[in-house]
């Protein structure tokens, strides 16, 4: 509750005295989506990381792009038979995955120049490729045990006879 009310202080003092931001096109986002950088991998230049559309390589070209919080999404096309590549201005994290959305085939995902994500594009591909971050599954192993923590607190509050919310008495 405390951390509610302070929330809506900083909210409130951040719209009465900031002024407004107004932004005319995709170049105007600037590096704000990577906020203050403290969680940039070791190397990432911060300054380079602007949003951008996907960038293919070589034979590689990119339409229909949707971007979206955790991922993005494209119709890509590769004309060569050699690999190519798509750049995506998305920081690349542990869990980014690329898959074909055809047929759910994945496709290699890695960090790229800056650590933006980069799909590898194989010769003659063509269709709509789906980014996504995929938590890691011991991120939902600490979800359940935070709830099974909650719970135990609360059924040990009710056991004891006073509520969750009351400090017992001395």
């Amino acid at each position: 509750m405390l951390l509610s009310t302070s929330s809506l202080y900083l909210t409130g003092d951040i719209m009465d005295t900031s002024p407004a931001l107004r932004i005319h096109n995709s170049e105007g986002m600037g590096t704000g989506h990577i906020a203050g950088a403290e969680y940039l991998p070791y190397g990432a230049d911060p300054s380079r990381f602007l949003y951008h559309d996907p960038i293919g390589t070589g034979d590689v070209s990119v339409s229909g792009y949707e971007r979206h919080p955790l991922g993005a999404e494209a119709y890509i096309v590769n004309r060569g038979a050699q690999t190519g590549e798509v750049r995506f201005s998305l920081l690349c994290y542990k869990g980014y995955h690329a898959r074909n959305a055809d047929n759910g085939e994945e496709l290699n995902c890695r960090a790229g120049e800056n650590f933006e994500v980069t799909a590898d594009i194989p010769g003659g591909f063509q269709g709509k490729v789906q980014i996504r971050f995929e938590s890691p599954w011991y991120w939902r192993a600490g979800e359940i045990v935070t709830l099974l923590t909650a719970l135990c607190m609360a059924a040990g509050a009710g056991l004891r006879g006073h509520s969750f919310w009351e400090p017992p008495g001395f």
